[in-house]
């Protein structure tokens, strides 16, 4: 019997290393278009002021931030030994949870979204006993402006994949094209994470001693698998133009039939998320006193540059990873969603292939 072509003996081999291949890939189309990375970036240093600016508000405009200031038994004069705090940071076990932890979270949502974490803390403060009703309106608020800011750039990042089967539209045009069912998508990731922790307050209200470990050992990661499930919806939704529960199923069929795949950039992400941790410990350990609980003023100002950093280097990377998941999803499904005619949110998809 005649020896198998070489290409079929290399195929096998290639099949196993497809996700560095996608990752070798992306780098490239990052190099070519890097201004794709000035929206994430500018998102992620955003949040970081918005966040810093907002603590320190809560704690010097609000009665709550003050009394929260007077915790007993803080020595203020104190300082954190710079060398004690890089050791914690970069200590084995805390390096691989936290970038596992992290690698997931990105893998999941690898686009920064705007958050208004410091005007909610600040809300919260200031509007007590109403806080709740205001903390629930802002949070509702992020909603739309996630499902804008995500369906006019994932359009960008169809361009930059190649993968755009009609003409390129400005980004307005992609918000009107892909805005609904964008907002669909975080309806769900957000409700992922309410389940998550409804059933984590239950459970702890209902057996608060013998279930404690359990739910704060399970209660990190299970939201997690669900995001990374169907962390390709996204793609799926600008790639294939699909109807949301079309894109939905797409994402969960490839990431789960193309298992290796899903494992090896999983991997590989953790990896990389360790450097801006241990650039993130690094900064921090240089600012002696920066980690203080509760928070002071100077130091949820002093953090905020840390977390800048910090953040516009997770940005970089999920820009990164994000056209890895755009060429790996057009290998997995090469043939796009046909969409029926009428209205092609409301209407099922019918998938070809």
């Amino acid at each position: 019997m005649a020896a198998p072509p070489p290409l079929t003996r290399v195929t096998p081999l290639l099949n196993r290393v497809r996700a560095f291949t996608y990752i070798a890939e992306a780098y490239r189309l990052l190099r070519r278009r890097p201004a794709l990375l000035l929206l994430p970036i500018a998102v992620a240093v955003f949040n970081a002021v918005e966040s810093g600016v907002g603590s320190y508000l809560m704690l010097t405009r609000t009665a709550f931030g003050r009394e929260a200031g007077k915790y007993p038994g803080l020595d203020r004069t104190a300082k954190a030994d710079g060398v004690a705090l890089l050791r914690a940071e970069l200590a084995p076990g805390a390096l691989a949870y936290k970038s596992a932890i992290q690698a997931s979270l990105t893998f999941a949502s690898p686009i920064p979204n705007p958050q208004l974490t410091g005007t909610q803390s600040f809300a919260r403060a200031a509007t007590a006993p109403l806080s709740s009703l205001f903390g629930i309106i802002l949070f509702l608020a992020v909603l739309p402006l996630t499902a804008f800011v995500f369906s006019g750039y994932y359009g960008s990042l169809l361009e930059a994949a190649a993968s755009c089967p009609q003409a390129p539209l400005p980004f307005r045009g992609y918000v009107r094209r892909w805005f609904v069912r964008f907002l669909w998508y975080e309806a769900v990731v957000y409700a992922i994470v309410a389940i998550a922790v409804a059933i984590h307050l239950i459970a702890l209200s209902a057996d608060p001693e013998n279930s404690r470990v359990v739910l704060y050992s399970l209660t990190p990661w299970v939201p997690r698998v669900f995001w990374v499930v169907l962390a390709l919806t996204p793609v799926a939704i600008a790639a294939d133009d699909a109807p949301f529960a079309a894109a939905l199923r797409r994402s969960l069929r490839t990431v789960v039939r193309d298992r290796p795949t899903t494992l090896a950039l999983l991997a590989m992400l953790a990896v990389a998320c360790a450097i801006p941790w241990i650039l993130r410990g690094a900064l921090a350990a240089a600012l002696s006193g920066l980690p203080e609980y509760p928070s002071t003023p100077t130091s949820a100002l002093a953090s905020t540059g840390v977390n800048a950093v910090y953040h516009a280097a997770l940005a970089l990377l999920g820009v990164w990873l994000c056209l890895a998941q755009f060429l790996w999803y057009r290998d997995a499904n090469p043939i796009p969603v046909v969409v029926p005619d009428g209205d092609e949110d409301s209407s099922p998809a019918v998938e070809g292939g």
